[in-house]
């Protein structure tokens, strides 16, 4: 349990970090030491949706890739062995 709560702490920090560089969150103190926390969700989301879409396409490469390898590539039933077999 303790790993698993380290883990959505982390996932956490991570996504907040991401999301401060990537402009989908802003943080801003004024002289009372105020703290205000703006967040840009639809950047987030158009961000979001552009990176699973280039996720997406690498995949398909990635599966087009190997399928051609496989093509090419000779099954064991098909190869000869040493002897010619």
């Amino acid at each position: 349990m303790r790993n698993f709560l380290a883990f959505i702490g982390l996932v956490l920090v991570v996504v907040v970090v991401a999301g401060v560089y990537r402009g989908w969150f802003t943080f801003a103190v004024d002289s009372n030491k105020n703290v205000t926390i703006g967040v840009n969700g639809e950047k987030a989301i158009t961000d979001s949706k552009k990176g699973l879409e280039t996720g997406l396409e690498k995949a398909k490469d990635i599966a087009d890739n190997l399928k051609k390898d496989d093509a090419g590539t000779p099954s064991p039933a098909t190869t000869a062995g040493p002897n010619g077999r």
